[in-house]
């Protein structure tokens, strides 16, 4: 069974270089999938050293991704920086679905923390890595106040979210091991298998973090009460969709903001 590291994060955050000290301290043979779509960085070379190197791609109705070498055992795939997770993460719940043989073991957010402080209409782009996420590692902490992060922490321990948050120190993880355990600590049932899912129990966040229009009592209603009366695994709230085909919740464009 080949175990699957999933990276989130946005592009410039240090995704490569927190990746690479997880190569050498935790994840040693591990097997890298690039997204084609991102520039090549200084430190793919590090990265090349240490763990097998590849490119994976997306159309927006599927993942392309080429058959896994057979020695494969443990793969860390860093979704595109630059575009909506969810887009990416909703096609990765239908490429696992038909790859029997790969199992998630942890999806991680690298947060570029500074980029966050100083543009905090990006909220909601990041709420939504961190909705899906095991571990949060703050990355880019140059000149973001001490107080920032625990107010930003204190956020999701009010929520009730399992998640667990770390800090990033000149490009090393404290605690590797703890941090790529696989062990599922995610907010987002989406990755579950069907008979494990339930109806989430954080609207009272979605309230405060998403502007959902004219409709949003109700739909939030629909959400918090879904327990009582849904029969079939309540729907992942990032992956609704209107009637239009548009997702409900829908996220700003990080790629105004990073190359």
């Amino acid at each position: 069974m080949i175990q699957l590291y999933v990276i989130l994060g946005s592009a410039g955050s240090g995704r490569r270089e927190v990746v690479a000290d997880l190569v050498e301290t935790s994840l040693a043979g591990s097997h890298v999938l690039l997204a084609a779509t991102e520039a090549a960085a200084p430190t793919d070379a590090r990265l090349e050293a240490k763990a097998q190197v590849l490119r994976w791609s997306f159309d927006g109705e599927a993942l392309c991704i080429s058959e896994l070498p057979a020695e494969c055992e443990t793969l860390i795939m860093l979704l595109d920086g630059t575009a909506d997770p969810v887009v990416q993460l909703e096609l990765l719940v239908e490429w696992l679905a038909s790859h029997k043989d790969v199992e998630l073991a942890r999806i991680i957010t690298v947060l570029n923390s500074r980029l966050l402080y100083e543009t905090p209409n990006l909220k909601l782009w990041f709420d939504a890595c961190i909705h899906f996420s095991d571990v949060v590692l703050f990355n880019k902490r140059e000149d973001v106040p001490n107080k920032w992060f625990s107010d930003f922490t204190a956020r999701f321990a009010k929520a009730c979210y399992p998640c667990m948050f770390e800090y990033v120190k000149n490009g090393h993880v404290r605690n590797p091991a703890q941090v790529v355990f696989p062990e599922a600590l995610r907010m987002s049932l989406a990755f579950e298998p069907v008979d494990e899912k339930a109806a989430p129990d954080n609207a009272d966040f979605l309230a405060e973090s998403f502007d959902l229009g004219d409709d949003a009592d109700e739909e939030l209603d629909d959400i918090e009460n879904a327990g009582d009366e849904i029969e079939e695994p309540a729907v992942e709230p990032y992956f609704e969709r209107d009637l239009s085909g548009r997702y409900k919740i829908r996220l700003p464009d990080i790629g105004d903001y990073v190359k």
